[in-house]
């Protein structure tokens, strides 16, 4: 039979290696920042940290901002090609400890959100997205395989790498698996906003 995908959830990723060389010096950034301001925002993050709103501003992480802007401007360009839509990214730091984690959450009032791994591993936890049809959570073919069968998925989860850079609807909402491992697992939180 023929069929059509209806209400399908766009997330885009890419892995930028390139920028693999920053992560030792843009960690030891972070960890110096968690020294110096070690009250986290705990917006979403249990035993971790999460730093400020302004890592936009830090002229130490020129290089990613200029390596992801393109990313941005294509995801734009995919949903609204005939409009030229004005943005800045606002980010932020999360570090997870052993044991830590993101509470299930969504970004309000923005375009969209992404996340950038500078260090992970595969005890770090998967990031889940929750599938937003609510009928979909109590119907008797939900599943949680990955990948799943057609319209019958609770949840996507998606494996971490060092490098790789997610983008996604901000009203999505997400969450991200224990941290397993010993060592902390470290990201980079953005959003995408209108500019005033």
């Amino acid at each position: 039979m023929k069929h059509i995908d209806v209400f399908p959830t766009r997330v885009w990723y890419k892995k930028f290696d390139e920028l693999l060389k920053y992560h030792s010096d843009w960690i030891e950034d972070l960890f110096v920042a968690r020294v110096e301001r070690p009250e986290s925002r705990s917006y979403s993050v249990k035993n971790g940290w999460q730093g400020e709103l302004n890592l936009q501003t830090d002229n130490k992480f020129s290089a990613l901002k200029d390596a992801l802007a393109p990313a941005f401007n294509e995801t734009l360009k995919q949903i609204a090609p005939d409009k030229n839509i004005q943005y800045k990214i606002n980010a932020w730091a999360n570090i997870q400890d052993h044991g830590g984690y993101n509470e299930a959450h969504v970004h309000p009032f923005s375009l969209f959100s992404a996340v950038y791994y500078l260090k992970v591993t595969n005890k770090s936890g998967r990031i889940n997205f929750k599938d937003p049809r609510l009928g979909l959570q109590n119907h008797i073919f939900a599943s949680s395989s990955n990948p799943p069968p057609p319209n019958n998925f609770s949840s996507i989860k998606i494996q971490p790498e060092e490098g790789l850079l997610l983008i996604f609807p901000s009203w999505l909402e997400h969450f991200t698996e224990l941290n397993y491992d010993s060592s902390e697992r470290i990201s980079i939180a953005m959003n995408m906003d209108l500019l005033n």
